[in-house]
């Protein structure tokens, strides 16, 4: 069996109301009015949460550029994976947090 024919015959299958996959697009215009709901319930939430965000990337950005400069011993190896990690620990924690509340 061909791509192609393998793709003719799952749309076959898959016909709802006429309608080749008609199922999944249930699906999607539910999650399109879900994320509508959920951004209208929680906009001064994220609009928080992102205003935190940038002033810890802005604060951290700062700190290492200010503090940087005035080490004179060398930096350790590990110095280039703490950001990253440190970024990606504050992820978790704000994904977590946002979970928590809803």
């Amino acid at each position: 069996m061909s791509p192609a024919d393998m793709q003719q015959r799952l749309e076959e299958i898959s016909r709802d109301r006429g309608i080749a996959y008609g199922r999944v697009h249930e699906l999607f215009a539910s999650e399109r009015q879900y994320g509508l709901e959920v951004a209208s319930r929680f906009h001064g939430y994220l609009a928080l949460s992102d205003a935190f965000k940038s002033f810890f990337l802005e604060t951290t950005e700062v700190l290492n550029s200010t503090t940087k400069p005035r080490v004179a011993t060398p930096l350790s190896e590990f110095h280039a994976v703490f950001m990253p990690r440190l970024v990606h620990a504050l992820s978790i924690l704000l994904i977590y947090v946002q979970n928590s509340s809803i």
